[in-house]
């Protein structure tokens, strides 16, 4: 049976472990996890940390712990000389069709650490052990763990991939228990990847060697559950701190302690001119500190931490450098909650560890360019937004046009053209705009644009017609009324 094929099985039998299918739950759902959309990745387009996700899944299913940073390193590495999938459902997949991304996969479930994690036993107490470190719970009923022991038994599935294709099993099941085991999943490859990312700033790595530091961070990962409550972090801060007690700056940054941008209960924390704000799946609101030079995260509880960037970023990008995040505007997160935002002409892009990447134009060069990635020229992009399918849609507002953003970063012009300033209807290059200054995208795809200095609300098709929804020419005002009979003010 190919891996394929038994994953879309699988979420048959794991919905029969305990959940029930629940046929109205659309796509969009906040729960349905960005991992199933299985992507065709083009080594060309992607770096080694678009592998982070993927590692610290291998390292979760396998060893039941977060990855240290040398292995991280190494096996992103890896991956992209491979070219393998970025998510999870597609590097299952893969496992049958790609001899070399299956070697992979099986020196982690054939080493010796996870054979210690999973045991010696017979196929069902293996595939027990398996669903308790993965899913954190046993299998619900007897006909899903005879369904994976029985795989194990027969041949179709060897132990050395039993646990990725359980956690993929997981992610294409659509039943509420399987969008709790996604949940909880993701949670923990989240707190993973801020383990890592401790250990790699505190400088700890040689502290993260040997079979009891990895025991006391599997522990503490393993305590994680998605009724932990808000303080996700605290078994991190335990974890870390065992590694290195003397050292709590990186760890005052993720929990929340006071510091200059008032990293605090929500009560008491400080801003200095918010602009954009997203919210992600977990209902985590990240906002575009503008003048403190950062991307802040507010927890669903209400605790302000700043999830990337520092308050002295320079005088500006061309004094800060290319990655580092200065006086941004907008804030987007993809489905895999990946954190895109504006730094002068460019688009950057923020793993959930704080990795800060360009994702498109060109550092501290203004223009206008179609393109992929540093290819494509902005000038002021000002806000973003993004669709179902991770497609940024982004208010060039220097340039007078909306720009399309695909995930791997190819750059077109939607509507608008950049010699022209104006209001006109029509399709893509004949629509004009007078510097857009805000953004959005409807479940339709519809793309709707605040257009600053017309004072109007615009409407763009997914075909690229643009319409004006609200708002008229002439003096700007505050009136309400239908469409065209309103008024707005800048």
């Amino acid at each position: 049976m190919k891996i394929r094929d038994m994953v879309i099985a699988l979420a048959v039998l794991l919905s029969a472990c305990g959940g029930q299918t629940d046929s109205s739950t659309r796509a969009t759902d906040k729960h349905k996890l960005s991992v199933a959309r299985v992507q065709t990745s083009v080594k060309q387009q992607l770096l080694a940390s678009d592998y982070e996700y993927t590692v610290q899944a291998l390292y979760v299913a396998y060893f039941g712990r977060p990855a240290d940073p040398a292995g991280l390193t190494n096996f992103e590495n890896a991956l992209l000389a491979l070219g393998a999938p970025t998510d999870v459902i597609g590097l299952a997949n893969a496992y049958s069709t790609n001899p070399a991304i299956a070697a992979l996969i099986d020196a982690f479930g054939n080493s010796a650490e996870s054979k210690a994690l999973y045991g010696a036993g017979d196929s069902k107490s293996f595939v027990t052990a398996v669903f308790n470190n993965v899913l954190g719970r046993p299998p619900q009923t007897e006909a899903g763990l005879d369904f994976w022991a029985s795989a194990i038994d027969n041949g179709s599935l060897s132990k050395g991939n039993a646990a990725l294709s359980i956690m993929a099993g997981a992610f294409a099941n659509t039943s509420n228990q399987g969008r709790a085991d996604a949940f909880g999943i993701n949670l923990r490859l989240a707190i993973a990847g801020y383990f890592t990312t401790c250990v790699t700033n505190e400088n700890a790595q040689s502290a993260y060697v040997g079979t009891a530091a990895a025991a006391a961070a599997r522990a503490d990962l393993a305590s994680i559950t998605t009724n932990h409550g808000d303080n996700y972090y605290e078994p991190v801060e335990k974890a870390v701190t065992a590694l290195f007690p003397s050292s709590a700056s990186y760890l005052e940054l993720i929990v929340g302690a006071q510091g200059a941008m008032g990293n605090e209960p929500a009560g008491l924390a400080s801003l200095n001119y918010p602009q954009g704000v997203a919210a992600d799946s977990y209902g985590n609101l990240y906002i575009a500190d503008t003048n403190s030079n950062s991307i802040r995260m507010v927890t669903s509880a209400g605790a302000v931490t700043t999830f990337a960037g520092v308050v002295n970023c320079g005088n500006g990008a061309q004094v800060s450098g290319p990655t580092t995040i200065c006086q941004p505007t907008a804030v987007a997160i993809d489905s895999q909650r990946n954190v895109y935002t504006n730094n002068g002409p460019t688009i950057l892009k923020v793993s959930q560890s704080g990795t800060v990447t360009v994702f498109a134009g060109q550092y501290g060069v203004e223009g206008f360019a179609d393109g992929t990635g540093v290819q494509a020229k902005f000038v002021n992009p000002v806000a973003i937004a993004i669709d179902a399918s991770d497609t940024l849609y982004v208010a060039d507002s220097g340039n007078s046009t909306i720009r399309k953003i695909t995930p791997g970063g190819v750059v077109t012009t939607l509507a608008g053209n950049a010699k022209v300033t104006g209001s006109t209807n029509g399709y893509s290059a004949n629509a004009s705009f007078a510097n857009p200054g805000g953004i959005a995208v409807g479940n339709d795809g519809t793309v709707y644009v605040a257009d600053t200095n017309n004072s109007l609300i615009r409407a763009i098709t997914p075909t690229g017609l643009v319409s004006t929804l609200a708002g008229s020419l002439g003096p700007s005002g505050h009136k309400d009324g239908q469409g065209t009979g309103a008024s707005f003010s800048y």
